[in-house]
C-alpha cells in the first residue's frame, strides 16, 4: 500500500513539472521570434509562384427532346396542346488525345448508348463518335483525356423535328458545358410564349442558383414574381418559369449564378399565336460582353431581331456581312436595360451580322422564317467566340450549312476537316479569307457522308452551322436551327501562390 502511494506521488510530481515546462516553452515562443535558421527561407524573386492547371476531364450536358410545358388533355381536343410527331436525334464526338468518352443520363443510369468508339477501319483521324436520341431525357457526355493539348475535346449536339403539332419545325442545340455564371438574352414574354429556364446539376453536390432578370420596361433588375432562387438536387435538374417571373417584357437578360457548383443551363422557348405555331428553340448562354461582335450564319431572307444588353450606355453600329455588306444602322443601347431591335430582312448574299459598339455589350439575334398557313420557326444565334481549334457535329439526318467570317484585319487561312458518323476522315478543305470576307459551305462540300467538322488554326475566324430538315421542308413548313461550334482549345486556369513569412511569426 505504501509503495502504491509513493508511485502515485511521483507521477503527480512528474506531470506538474512537464506542464510547467510546456507552459514555459509556449510563453517563450510568444515573446521571442524563432531563431533564423529554424525558419524556411524564401528565395529572392520567388515570393509569388504561378502554376497553370489544365483540365483533363470534361462533362457536357445534352438537352432532352424539345417539349411543351403544358400537355394536359382537357377541353376540346382541337384546342389541346400537342407535341405532334416530334422526334429527336443526337450525335457525340471526341477529338484528339482521348482516353475514354461515355454517354449516360443525368441520374447516372445506363442509356444503352455506351461509349464513343474509334472507326472500325484503320484510320489515323483519332476521332471517337456515337449517335442516339434524347427522346427519353437529357444525356451526359463524360470525357477523360490522355493529356491536355490543343485539338483535344468534345463536341456534341441534339436536334428535334416535327411536321405536326405545336412544335412543328426544328429545334437544335450544341451540348452545354457547366459553368458558375451562365447568362441569356431572350425574346418577349408576351401572351402565347413559354420560356423555361432549365438548370441541370451534373455533380454529386446539391446546388442553389440565384436568378436575376433585366427587361425592356425599365432600368435595373426586375422584381421577380416567383422569387429569385432555385434549388437543384445532385444529379438532377430544376425548371424556372421566366414568363411568370417577368411577364409582358419585349426582351429579357437573365443572369444565373451558382456559388460553388457549376451548372448546365439553357432556356426552352416555345411561341404560339392562338392555334398557329410560331416556333420553338433551345437558347444557349450568351457570350461575354465585347465591343466587336460577330454573329455568323444569318442567311438571306431571315427576319432578324437583335437583343442587346450592356451595363453602360452604348452606341452600336450594326451591319450585314457578306453580299453587298450594306445597310449599316446605328442604335442606342441603354445602360442596364435590354434593347430589342428589329434589324429587318437579311439581303441577298448575307452570311452574318457585325456589331461595333462604343462600350462592351452582350448580343444575340433571333432569325425567323415562315411556312404555310402562317406557321413560323426561329433560331437563336449567339456571338461567336473564335478559337484556334473548334468543332461542330450534325445529328441525325438533318443537313448543315456553315458560314465562315474573317474577323481580323488581315487575310487568314484555316483548315476544315470532315469525318463521317463513325469518326472516319472523309475530306478536308482549306479556308482562305481576306479581311472581312465571308464564305458558305454545305456539309457535302467537304466530303461524302461528312457529319463531324473540326476547324484548325482559326483564331481569327467566326463560324457556325445552320441546320435544316428535308421532312420539314417537304411539309412546306419553316424549320430553322443553329449549332454553335465548341472549342477544342486547352482549358486551363492560373493559380498564384504567394509566400508569406507572417504566418510563422
Amino acid at each position: 500500500m505504501r509503495t502504491n502511494h509513493a508511485d502515485r506521488t511521483r507521477r503527480i510530481i512528474a506531470g506538474v513539472v512537464t506542464m510547467l515546462m510546456i507552459l514555459g516553452v509556449v510563453a517563450t515562443l510568444a515573446v521571442h521570434r524563432p531563431l533564423p535558421w529554424l525558419v524556411d527561407r524564401v528565395p529572392t524573386g520567388a515570393a509569388t509562384t504561378v502554376h497553370e492547371v489544365s483540365q483533363t476531364q470534361l462533362t457536357t450536358y445534352c438537352p432532352a427532346r424539345m417539349g411543351l410545358s403544358d400537355t394536359g388533355s382537357y377541353g376540346d381536343s382541337e384546342f389541346q396542346s400537342s407535341a405532334g410527331d416530334i422526334s429527336s436525334s443526337a450525335r457525340y464526338a471526341a477529338f484528339g488525345s482521348i482516353y475514354r468518352a461515355s454517354i449516360g443520363t443525368l441520374d447516372g443510369q445506363d442509356t444503352g448508348d455506351g461509349e464513343l468508339e474509334d472507326p472500325d477501319i484503320l484510320d489515323a483521324s483519332n476521332v471517337k463518335a456515337a449517335s442516339g436520341t434524347v427522346d427519353g431525357g437529357a444525356r451526359i457526355v463524360d470525357t477523360r483525356m490522355l493529356r491536355a493539348e490543343s485539338g483535344t475535346g468534345t463536341s456534341s449536339s441534339v436536334v428535334s423535328t416535327a411536321t405536326k403539332g405545336d412544335l412543328s419545325g426544328l429545334s437544335a442545340s450544341s451540348c452545354i458545358t457547366p459553368s458558375l455564371t451562365p447568362a441569356f438574352l431572350l425574346p418577349a414574354t408576351t401572351d402565347g410564349t413559354t420560356q423555361q429556364l432549365v438548370v441541370a446539376n451534373t455533380s454529386a453536390k446539391a446546388a442553389t442558383v440565384h436568378v436575376r432578370i433585366w427587361g425592356t420596361s425599365h432600368t435595373g433588375v426586375l422584381t421577380s414574381a416567383v422569387g429569385s432562387s432555385l434549388g437543384v438536387a445532385a444529379h438532377a435538374q430544376s425548371v424556372f418559369d421566366l414568363v411568370a417571373a417577368a411577364s409582358d417584357e419585349r426582351g429579357l437578360f437573365v443572369s444565373v449564378s451558382s456559388l460553388e457548383t457549376p451548372v448546365a443551363a439553357f432556356v426552352r422557348t416555345v411561341r404560339l399565336d392562338g392555334l398557329t405555331v410560331k416556333g420553338s428553340d433551345y437558347v444557349s448562354g450568351a457570350a461575354p460582353a465585347a465591343k466587336r461582335i460577330m454573329l455568323p450564319a444569318v442567311h438571306e431572307g431571315d427576319e432578324v431581331t437583335l437583343f442587346a444588353f450592356g451595363r453602360n450606355h452604348a452606341k452600336a453600329r450594326v451591319s450585314w456581312v457578306g453580299g453587298d455588306d450594306g445597310d449599316v444602322s446605328e442604335h442606342a443601347i441603354a445602360a442596364d436595360k435590354v434593347s430589342a431591335i428589329d434589324v429587318g430582312k437579311a439581303p441577298k448574299g448575307v452570311q452574318g451580322l457585325s456589331i461595333a459598339s462604343s462600350e462592351p455589350i452582350r448580343a444575340q439575334v433571333r432569325v425567323t422564317r415562315s411556312g404555310d398557313a402562317g406557321q413560323q420557326d426561329f433560331a437563336f444565334i449567339g456571338a461567336s467566340v473564335p478559337a484556334r481549334q473548334s468543332a461542330v457535329v450534325l445529328p441525325g439526318s438533318v443537313a448543315g450549312s456553315m458560314s465562315f467570317i474573317n474577323t481580323s484585319d488581315a487575310s487568314h487561312t484555316a483548315t476544315l476537316r470532315a469525318y463521317d458518323d463513325h469518326g472516319k476522315a472523309v475530306g478536308s478543305r482549306r479556308i482562305e479569307l481576306k479581311a472581312g470576307d465571308a464564305l458558305s459551305l454545305s456539309d457535302g462540300d467537304v466530303g461524302n457522308g461528312a457529319r463531324l467538322f473540326a476547324l484548325h488554326d482559326a483564331e481569327g475566324i467566326a463560324w457556325g452551322m445552320r441546320v435544316s430538315s428535308d421532312a420539314v421542308d417537304k411539309a412546306k413548313l419553316a424549320g430553322v436551327g443553329y449549332l454553335e461550334p465548341q472549342s477544342l482549345d486547352v482549358r486551363s486556369e492560373r493559380i498564384r501562390v504567394q509566400a508569406d513569412q507572417g504566418i510563422v511569426r
